[in-house]
């Protein structure tokens, strides 16, 4: 019977060893699941945040938002940094982006040749992947607060991709004063 307790038992070994490689294996199935699992509970301390700010007047409502920035701030660092750790995120700027192919995929033949009194576009060139995971769904606020840990790369390749996209202006205004 203590052969059967000891084998629940998790020990450094497991942890250590077997967990990462069993991870290897199901990351594919696992991310999804812990997405869904943290963002309910981003969702969750939100309306809390909301309820109490509601109740407690501004100071509580100042309080609440400082505490979901910061909240956002470490979730966004810990995905960061964990899409690197697994190569889902290039490990430093100069990475160049990641091409994914299916194999299974078929692709039709290549059409054919335009005339000749036809002019054809360029495709656009692929944009960089961005150093912050999940960028366009954060907010202005959640953005400001991890401006100040890229590295002067990083931030003109967010800058471009602002000014393409939402163009906000706190954001564009804090990387204007981080890069003087």
């Amino acid at each position: 019977m203590a052969s059967k307790e000891k084998s629940d038992e998790l020990d450094l070994r497991d942890v250590m060893l077997y967990a990462p490689i069993g991870f290897l294996y199901e990351y594919q199935k696992v991310i999804p699941q812990l997405v869904k699992k943290g963002r309910s509970q981003v969702q969750l301390g939100m309306f809390l945040g909301r309820m109490a700010a509601s109740k407690g007047g501004a100071s509580a409502e100042k309080v609440t938002a400082d505490a979901l920035t910061t909240i956002a701030t470490v979730a966004a660092r810990g995905i960061t940094e964990f899409g690197q750790a697994v190569g889902l995120a290039p490990p430093d700027d100069e990475a160049p982006p990641v091409d994914v192919v299916e194999t299974t995929e078929i692709t039709p033949p290549p059409p054919p040749p335009a005339p000749k009194a036809i002019k054809t576009k360029k495709a656009a060139p692929k944009t960089p992947r961005l150093p912050i995971a999940g960028y366009d769904d954060l907010t202005a606020r959640e953005v400001i607060a991890l401006l100040d840990d890229l590295t002067p790369a990083q931030r003109k390749r967010l800058r471009t991709h602002e000014v393409e996209n939402r163009n906000r202006k706190t954001v564009l205004a804090k990387l204007d004063r981080l890069a003087k």
